[in-house]
């Protein structure tokens, strides 16, 4: 798969096709090197000679395009969590302007993946060393949007009263709650929904044990 394929199925609502196809590659090329170790190590353990060269000198290049293919794994896990908020509607009294925000988020998330994509040369192609420059500012762009999620998740959670309604938050927001600074933002809200779903089984099982 090459750096157009990508864009372009990106474009087509088909990441996660694009996903299975880059992870298939990193698995092919992954399965390539790890064979080639499993009968170096048993030739050397049979005292056989002629497998004396070292992995950096055979898989400099492999190594540099499954590193390549990660990193493009990522653009596109990215892509697919994010698009999420294309229809995300928050409840509460602060509800639309939340919702608001997360419109706002998605626009800016989608100039920054225009931008990433207008770059003059193919992405796998690990002989272009732009691409770290352009994918950092990428990623840089992508962590101060989690931030700002997070935080307003935090915000929307707070907002919220019942335990379906922020079940539901969570709900709306699966996968981009898997991001990590975002998990960190919530980490206090989910033990705090798992304390109070605890408090009322415990409840309930009170309930139970007095009506017998």
């Amino acid at each position: 798969i090459c750096g157009p394929d990508v864009f372009s199925m990106i474009a087509s609502e088909e990441a996660a096709e694009c996903f299975d196809k880059l992870q298939k590659t990193w698995e092919v090329c992954t399965a390539f090197k790890d064979t080639y170790v499993m009968y170096r190590d048993i030739a050397a353990s049979q005292g056989r000679e002629g497998w004396k060269m070292t992995n950096d000198a055979l898989f400099t290049r492999l190594d540099a395009y499954r590193e390549r293919v990660k990193d493009t794994l990522d653009f596109t896990r990215t892509v697919m969590q994010y698009t999420k908020l294309e229809r995300v509607d928050i409840g509460g009294t602060k509800g639309k302007a939340l919702t608001n925000c997360v419109q706002a988020i998605y626009e800016e998330f989608q100039r920054a993946v225009a931008d990433f994509k207008d770059v003059s040369y193919d992405i796998m192609d690990v002989g272009q060393p732009a691409f770290e420059t352009d994918y950092f500012k990428f990623r840089s762009a992508v962590k101060g949007m989690d931030r700002r999620l997070g935080s307003l998740l935090g915000t929307a959670f707070d907002d919220l009263d019942t335990m379906p309604l922020r079940l539901k938050l969570f709900d709306n927001f699966e996968g981009l709650t898997e991001r990590t600074i975002i998990q960190a933002e919530l980490e206090a809200k989910h033990k705090f929904l798992l304390k109070t779903y605890g408090d009322d089984l415990v409840q309930v099982e009170t309930q139970f044990k007095e009506n017998q």
